[in-house]
């Protein structure tokens, strides 16, 4: 495989990809969430990660709440630092009913305990 280099949308890092399936990596630029990780484990936390989580939360979500499941919604999310601990995500959603909110609460609470709706 030729390594390719990957700025994920989650943070401002950036690796060189050498492997997908192994999640080899060599850390190219790190943003300051992620100081201290290099190489393998800094692929590990932001692609197996944060990365998966965010992707499998937003699927999650779309089939919790079907009118999200459409290519010209996009549904914000961040990322919030608390030094010491992972990053948890938050998804923006302030045009839901409460119920429609409860379950996309529900749909993600199986992804990660991280992850929360706003």
């Amino acid at each position: 495989m030729t390594p390719v280099n990957w700025k994920p949308d989650t943070c401002e890092c950036e690796i060189e990809v050498i492997d997908w399936d192994t999640a080899q990596g060599r850390t190219i630029k790190t943003c300051s969430a992620h100081q201290g990780l290099i190489d393998d484990a800094h692929m590990a936390v932001v692609y197996l990660g944060e990365n998966k989580v965010k992707n499998l939360a937003l699927e999650q979500i779309k089939k919790a709440v079907p009118k999200l499941d459409d290519p010209s919604i996009e549904i914000p999310y961040v990322f919030e630092d608390t030094v010491g601990k992972a990053r948890s995500i938050s998804f923006e959603l302030p045009t839901l009913t409460s119920k429609e909110k409860a379950d996309a609460e529900t749909a993600i609470a199986t992804i990660s305990s991280d992850a929360t709706i706003l």
